[in-house]
């Protein structure tokens, strides 16, 4: 491997590791947030069946699939 290859090639690892070490305290103080520990999170929340919502007159619905992409904003 010529040495030019190989400074380049340590350069892009060392600035690489240092975002990565930049972005990590961020990383690490958003996993313990008060939202992810009490349950509110949405992941956490059961799998509930939810009624499409209502449509503006006139629009083809073929599916209930078709509401939620024509639900009014």
């Amino acid at each position: 491997m010529n040495v030019c290859v190989k400074k380049q090639f340590g350069r892009i690892c060392l600035a690489f590791l240092v975002l990565i070490s930049a972005g990590l305290p961020s990383l690490l103080a958003s996993s313990s947030d008060s939202e992810s520990d009490d349950g509110s999170y949405w992941f956490y929340q059961p799998i509930s069946n939810v009624a499409p919502p209502n449509v503006k007159d006139g629009i083809q619905v073929k599916t209930a699939i078709d509401k939620f992409q024509w639900r009014p904003h």
